[in-house]
């Protein structure tokens, strides 16, 4: 029988742990952030015309280039590709200078890419034309804009991932974590028992190798991005270790597989579930979670973008809170409504809305810190696509809230006649299913708002 749940010790020694470990984050990855990078200057520039072969290509860009994540290639006029050999800092950490083969002659492009400290491929091109016989001297040449950076991933010529298979492993990533942080809430706060149940127990394991398989595969995207077709994978599995983004994916890899590992370790020592033995199981499980939720804020725009002290604790309250919302209301329909009678659920339902309405009150506050913080003014947001996506994203928000505020009335109603018929639940359940559609919908949003660039 599932019971009602209350842990404020569980939950005391949780945060001790996971603001421990936070500043351990913290202090590894203390070094300079910077955003989606952009080209301000490249010599030569694009459009111009050489009468010789520079001896080397300079490209500065506005902020510091980390080299390991840095790489070209030159495309000749006759579609032969050659790869440029390892570059080193010009004048400073802001520019990168890429040793050019000689002779060259006629048309040539010259591509490049780095990864950004949040992990975004910044890529983009310069074309210029070399002087040799045969070929004449242009009578004019036409004013060209200065090169700026693409970005975007890079096409079948530069990353073998495409895009939409980049979103679809964030969604499942997102899903898995937010499932999982769901059912630990569930079984900590609303209905104790949760995870002792059969479907409980598969969906928690489920969630988590979902949630391993998919970090996995992040962090062997992530290493592919640095091959190029000529450095070994030895070669771009350290390069990847040498950023930020990198250490935080392999640290993802291996707070998720620790998941797994207790999970598959606690069932093999206590076969017959418990309820009071999975206190110190969820409580690990939690920890790590938050911690994972930490290294994915410490990757990405979080970290790279300005007031970086202030975007990474608001991150990881974001997330924590859609898990309570948006997990919690899944656990609750898949979990724990078909184990229990109907005035159960009602009761589950009613304690699951007081602390959704708690987590709701988090996630409006964070998500507004986060968009004053990406994109500096409120009113600025619709001029850029992640803008859009960021208020299509609320529009789902305030869907969702307009259900979640339905269904509490419905509970405040029962308090006052003390009924619990099937027709209440049903409309109920019917409302929280839709409520959970449109989670599904906003976290695909936030899959997709990953890959852009705020600015």
């Amino acid at each position: 029988m599932l019971s009602a749940r209350h842990a404020p010790r569980i939950v005391t020694r949780s945060m001790c742990s996971v603001v421990g470990m936070t500043l351990i984050l913290l202090l590894w990855g203390a070094r300079p952030a910077n955003a989606h990078n952009t080209i301000i200057n490249s010599s030569p520039r694009d459009g111009d015309v050489l009468v010789t072969t520079p001896p080397t290509w300079s490209i500065e860009f506005a902020k510091d280039v980390p080299l390991p994540s840095a790489s070209a290639e030159i495309v000749l006029s006759d579609g032969v590709r050659r790869r440029l050999e390892t570059p080193r800092h010009g004048t400073s950490a802001r520019v990168v200078v890429f040793d050019l083969p000689a002779p060259l002659s006629g048309n040539v492009t010259a591509r490049w890419r780095l990864v950004g400290t949040d992990g975004h491929v910044i890529s983009g091109r310069v074309s210029f034309t070399v002087m040799a016989d045969g070929i004449a001297m242009p009578q004019a040449q036409q004013p060209v804009a200065a090169p700026t950076a693409d970005v975007k991933t890079l096409d079948a010529n530069g990353l073998p991932v495409p895009e939409p298979v980049r979103v679809v492993v964030r969604y499942i990533n997102y899903f898995a974590l937010l499932v999982l942080g769901g059912l630990l809430f569930a079984e900590l706060y609303v209905a104790a028992g949760a995870v002792a149940t059969v479907i409980g127990r598969r969906l928690l394991v489920g969630g988590a190798f979902t949630l391993a398989t998919g970090s996995l595969v992040s962090f062997i995207t992530f290493v592919t991005d640095l091959r190029d077709g000529s450095n070994s994978l030895v070669e771009a599995t350290s390069g990847a270790l040498g950023l930020t983004p990198g250490g935080m994916l392999l640290f993802r890899v291996l707070s998720s597989f620790a998941v797994v590992g207790g999970l598959l370790r606690f069932w093999r020592v206590n076969p017959v579930n418990d309820v009071r033995s999975t206190d110190g199981l969820c409580t690990r499980m939690a920890v790590l979670l938050v911690l994972y939720a930490v290294a994915m804020a410490f990757g990405g725009h979080s970290r790279s973008q300005r007031a970086s002290w202030l975007g990474i604790p608001a991150d990881v309250l974001h997330v924590s809170a859609a898990a309570v919302w948006i997990g919690g209301l899944i656990a609750l329909l898949a979990v724990v409504i078909p184990a229990v009678d109907t005035n159960q659920a009602m009761q589950a339902l009613d304690r699951f809305s007081v602390s959704a309405q708690r987590a709701v009150g988090v996630i409006v506050v964070t998500g507004l810190v986060q968009s004053i913080r990406l994109h500096g003014r409120v009113w600025s947001i619709a001029s850029t696509s992640h803008g859009r996506l960021l208020l299509l994203k609320v529009t789902i928000v305030v869907m969702m809230l307009t259900l979640g505020a339905r269904n509490r009335r419905r509970l405040i109603e029962r308090r006052r006649t003390t009924t619990h018929d099937e027709v209440t639940k049903a409309a109920v359940l019917r409302s929280s299913l839709i409520e959970v559609g449109f989670g599904a919908a906003a976290i695909t949003v936030t899959a997709i708002l990953v890959a852009l660039s705020p600015e």
